[in-house]
């Protein structure tokens, strides 16, 4: 998550649900302009064929911002796994490597 307003940040919660349960809360601490935080979560176990995974930064809502909308990231992991091409594999451990990315604004 990354500070990319024109203001501090303060602190706030990431959270992680897996088919609609809260299965892991992060704290992040204050962030100021260009200020960012990392995280690594987990492991989780799969519950099927597959899971719907949502990580939303400021899940608790308390850092003001211009666009509340836009913290959270929503993915169905599916099992087994398809077999991916070298591209393809790029892509999802790409995909896994993203957290959540916020926009900040003070008093937005």
């Amino acid at each position: 998550m990354a500070n990319t307003g024109s203001g501090d940040a303060g602190a706030s919660t990431t959270l992680i649900t897996i088919d609609g349960v809260n299965v892991a809360t992060e704290a992040v601490l204050a962030l100021s302009v260009g200020g960012s935080h990392t995280a690594t979560l987990g492991p989780f176990t799969m519950t099927g064929d597959s899971d719907m995974i949502e990580v939303c930064a400021d899940g608790d809502d308390t850092v003001p911002e211009s666009n509340e909308a836009n913290n959270c990231k929503e993915n169905r992991f599916e099992y087994p796994a398809p077999v991916l091409t070298p591209p393809g594999l790029v892509a999802l451990i790409g995909l896994l490597m993203v957290v959540a990315v916020r926009r900040v604004k003070k008093g937005g």
